[in-house]
């Protein structure tokens, strides 16, 4: 009887160690889940973070669309622009003057002269690379 009153307090031991491990098992079964669920959380705002990213990544192609459309809306405009720049009533191109007076005389706009080694512009609307040669100034 000694020997069954043994065995039964080892079986009553190994059923007590049984019974920790597999509590242990079962919070660790617990971290586990609780892991899984941040995990889940984690990725549903990195899902919400991209719908977002790409909702802004439309929007920008949309107004990246509009703007070439505008463009091309000002691309006959410009090409207008130009045709009437390059008309003129007078067949002549229009002043471009490239280098400044040698000598301005009397010391200034009041009542100043420019002098030049040049000619003095024949018309309005003259290409030319210096100026007059004299100008006196009006009233």
């Amino acid at each position: 009887m000694n020997e069954s009153v043994h065995l039964l307090n080892e079986s009553v031991l190994l059923l007590n160690e049984s019974v920790l491990l597999l509590n242990e098992s079962v919070h660790l079964l617990n971290e586990s889940v609780l892991l899984l669920n941040e995990s889940v959380l984690l990725l549903n705002e990195s899902i919400h973070l991209l719908n977002e990213s790409v909702l802004l990544l439309n929007e920008s192609v949309l107004l990246l669309n509009e703007s070439v459309h505008l463009l091309n809306e000002s691309v006959p405009l410009l090409n207008e622009s130009v045709l009437l720049l390059n008309e003129n009533p007078c067949g002549q191109p229009p002043i471009k003057t490239v280098v400044s007076p040698l000598v301005i005389l009397l010391g200034g706009p009041s009542a100043s002269k420019t002098v030049s080694p040049r000619r003095q512009a024949g018309s309005p609307l003259i290409n030319t690379v210096l100026l007059p040669s004299m100008t006196t100034p009006g009233p």
